[in-house]
């Protein structure tokens, strides 16, 4: 058996998005690669926790979401 690998790439990419406090956001990003990459979300250098209400991960045929 052959298997092709491929480094990640990203096909699409995080836009510049500005919200009213309190309001809800939604980024997107699309990431591909074999092995399926592990993306891991950040702000200011910290790991965003997905336990919590305010965070959810969606994973589709394109990807996983947060």
């Amino acid at each position: 058996m052959y298997c092709s690998l491929a480094k990640p790439i990203i096909t699409q990419s995080l836009n510049n998005l500005t919200v009213k406090e309190g309001c809800s956001a939604k980024f997107e990003v699309e990431v591909k690669g074999n092995p399926e990459p592990t993306v891991n979300w950040q702000k200011n250098g910290l790991d965003v926790s997905t336990d919590s209400k305010q965070m959810t991960l969606l994973t589709g045929p394109n990807g996983v979401h947060i």
